[in-house]
């Protein structure tokens, strides 16, 4: 596959990842308010993300084996038609009303996310070694125009049935799921995700950059180890702990955002622009963040991110007017891009090519699971507490990243 090859691919990639992440920054911004506009309670409102997470959690189980088995294209195309479900699902439920119908909605979306979350992995498979780290940064950059298109999306179609608020939102989601369909269809993917063992030689490890080179394991050999081996290896553990708390403190707060800022008596656009900043500011920094990775290493970058949400708590505990909610969902937006990044870097250095399906499961397993968690725990504080206290509880949280 030539260099020109490899670009188009990465791009569409890319494209992908971005209508992935559009129904991800869509459903994120109307699920807990339709929701709740149906009769779910503050503490029910929220878990429309965890349930989304818990459906990506759940499918990271199955996907490892179908990948495998089936190719990255079958794998891809199966999370479309989740997705597909779960905008049926969604639209019988804001037409029957019925808040739980929509939690099973989210939940099929959240299977199709969690396909679709192997994207970031695909760019590693077809990328030489040498831009490992921008190609999986370039895909995740992808989500900048999900940044433009998912809450744009969900204010342009909350109101498109106007007797039905939020099924015009849950029907793009479908429309969307089709055209990501499309776009995967174009994308040339290896014949296999499994590599030939030839000669002593059995996989290698993407080079990384940076300390983590040290706590690389050796990982040559024809024999694929045991998935308990690699994922008791030190460099596995960190880098999915990196991602895992990033990714679960991220969800804490924004799953009760819009909640938060509606309670101020602020319009669904207001939620939506500070939905869109946010999402920008999640994936703008893709576009240099593999450059910092190579530069200063995965773990310094992630300590970056850890630093910069310490600005984004400061902010939001500062006050609650819509400049606070603004600036503090931006910074969000970064911290999560750093460390997020970092942490999926630091991953490729733990398996050989023949166990990246497997391992990639897993880890995404406990990346979605604990993330459901704490949107299901997040809703909780909010709702019996209030959204100071959920801000101090998630610093707290990144002090143990730090």
């Amino acid at each position: 596959m030539n260099c020109s090859g490899v670009g188009i691919d990465i791009f569409y990639l890319a494209m992908c990842w971005a209508l992935t992440l559009t129904t991800s920054t869509l459903l994120t911004t109307i699920g807990p308010l339709s929701a709740k506009y149906v009769g779910a309670s503050n503490v029910e409102a929220p878990f429309t993300i965890g349930v989304f997470l818990f459906g990506a959690a759940f499918s990271a189980v199955p996907a490892g084996p179908l990948f495998k088995k089936y190719g990255r294209m079958k794998g891809f195309s199966f999370g479309c038609i989740c997705q597909i479900i779960g905008c049926i699902l969604g639209c019988t439920a804001m037409a029957i009303e019925n808040h739980v119908l929509i939690f099973f909605g989210c939940f099929f979306v959240g299977l199709g996310q969690g396909f679709g979350q192997f994207y970031r992995f695909s760019a590693v498979e077809i990328a030489p070694a040498s831009i490992k780290p921008q190609a999986v940064t370039y895909v995740l950059s992808g989500g900048v125009l999900a940044a433009i298109l998912g809450p744009n999306l969900a204010t342009l179609t909350v109101n498109l049935f106007p007797d039905r608020p939020y099924t015009g939102a849950f029907l793009m989601i479908g429309i969307v799921a089709i055209v990501n369909q499309i776009c995967c269809l174009m994308v040339r993917f290896p014949d296999s995700i499994v590599t030939r063992p030839s000669g002593k030689q059995g996989g290698s490890k993407p080079s990384i950059g940076g300390p983590v080179e040290a706590m690389a394991v050796s990982i040559t050999g024809v024999e694929n180890r045991p998935i308990v081996i690699i994922i008791t290896e030190p460099l596995f553990m960190v880098s999915c702990a990196v991602a895992t708390l990033a990714h679960t403190i991220m969800v804490m707060v924004m799953s009760n955002a819009t909640l938060a800022l509606s309670s101020q008596g602020f319009p669904v656009e207001d939620a939506s622009l500070m939905m869109m900043l946010h999402f920008a500011c999640m994936f703008v920094p893709g576009f240099f963040t593999g450059k910092l990775i190579e530069k200063f290493g995965p773990f310094i970058v992630a300590m970056f991110g850890a630093v910069v949400f310490a600005c984004c708590a400061i902010t939001f505990l500062s006050g609650m007017d819509i400049v606070n909610f603004y600036v503090g969902m931006s910074l969000l937006g970064i911290a999560w891009n750093f460390s997020f990044s970092a942490g999926t870097v630091m991953l490729t250095g733990s398996y050989k090519k023949s166990e990246a399906a497997d391992v990639q499961a897993v880890n995404d397993f406990i990346l979605f699971t604990v993330a459901g968690v704490g949107s299901l725990l997040s809703g909780i504080v909010y709702s019996f507490t209030s959204w100071y206290s959920l801000i101090l509880l998630v610093s707290g949280m990144m002090m143990i990243n730090m």
